[in-house]
């Protein structure tokens, strides 16, 4: 079953491979600067959140990347890799 820190820990794999930043993948990817900073993964709650798969669609599009390309960070990180 696929987490919201799966999720995250994708997103962040992502910048990493793509050499960038979260920050620079949103602003790319037409989102606010902040939508994938750490701060911003809480809910009011204190709760992770889940990104939207709007962000996630974006981000990848952006990137010039597949949605298998990101499926596959999701599976590491659901896997503890």
């Amino acid at each position: 079953m696929i987490s919201p820190s799966d999720l995250w820990a994708a997103i962040d794999r992502f910048a990493y491979i793509k050499c960038t930043t979260v920050v620079e993948l949103a602003k790319t990817a037409g989102l606010p600067a902040s939508a994938f900073l750490p701060e911003k993964r809480l809910s009011e709650s204190g709760e992770l959140s889940w990104p939207s798969l709007e962000a996630i669609t974006l981000l990848v599009t952006a990137a010039g990347a597949s949605i298998r390309e990101f499926g596959k960070l999701v599976d590491e990180a659901g896997a503890g890799g």
